[in-house]
């Protein structure tokens, strides 16, 4: 059998026993190249906030997983994380990597404004 792979998110809920993760959705999918594996960690924040809005459940902390699958389905090996505060309908505080995707916009944007510059394809 070979390695199975996919995205967990999961509501963090302190208690008095420490900090519990319930499972909200896991959603299973096949990598097979380097490639993907690299574009499914940068999707996880999508999947995660696409969800969430579907969802649209009150204000609380999550954790978005993206790893290797055990044969019960879950999570292994890690390859990417995302922890993501919720409030039904948006993302209260943006994450590091929505602050990286920001950030990387505004170079693109600015450069595109040099003289001689051409501006990068989003994909």
């Amino acid at each position: 059998m070979g390695l199975r792979f996919g995205y967990t998110l999961m509501r963090v809920r302190p208690a008095d026993d420490g900090t519990h993760y319930d499972d909200v959705a896991v959603e299973e999918f096949a990598v097979d190249s380097d490639d993907e594996l690299r574009e499914r960690k940068l999707a996880l924040h999508s999947w995660a906030t696409a969800l969430l809005a579907d969802l649209r459940p009150e204000l609380s902390l999550y954790y978005a997983v993206y790893s290797t699958l055990d044969e019960d389905g879950n999570t292994g090996w890690p390859f990417g994380t995302e922890h993501i505060v919720w409030d039904e309908t948006h993302e209260v505080v943006p994450s590091r990597w929505e602050f990286q995707r920001r950030a990387s916009s505004s170079d693109r944007s600015a450069s595109a404004t040099r003289p001689g510059a051409v501006a990068a394809a989003s994909r």
